[in-house]
């Protein structure tokens, strides 16, 4: 099962340094907290996905089995982007069907600053 969480606002993840041909980092902090009402066996994973110039990017931020009611799974995870970040979301990713859970808490910050480096293009003779 996947499940879109949440859309982060644009104002987390814009740097507005970047051009269509710098290639950065930048880190982000998540945290997602879930109350599950029936505790499952179930594998649950947090992913954070991008666009950049090169297409959609997913990372796995957290991944937990459920093993009691309220849940929390988090981390810093870094990101390489290629241009600019058109779009950041939150999903939760479970390996069963559908299941009852409220979101507590969810929380979504870049920590460092951005990193730039410029993009190398290969130019072939023919």
């Amino acid at each position: 099962m996947e499940k879109c969480i949440a859309i982060v606002p644009p104002e987390t993840y814009q740097e507005p340094s970047v051009s269509e041909k710098v290639i950065w980092t930048s880190r982000y902090n998540l945290a997602l907290w879930l109350r599950i009402p029936e505790v499952l066996n179930n594998r649950l994973r947090l992913v954070l996905k991008y666009e950049d110039a090169k297409g959609i990017h997913a990372l796995v931020v957290d991944e937990v089995i459920v093993a009691r009611n309220n849940v929390l799974l988090s981390n810093l995870v870094k990101v390489t982007a290629s241009g600019v970040i058109n779009r950041m979301s939150v999903f939760l990713y479970s390996d069963t069907g559908g299941f009852d859970y409220t979101v507590d808490e969810l929380f979504a910050q870049r920590k460092l600053t951005a990193k730039h480096t410029s993009a190398n293009v290969a130019i072939k003779k023919a």
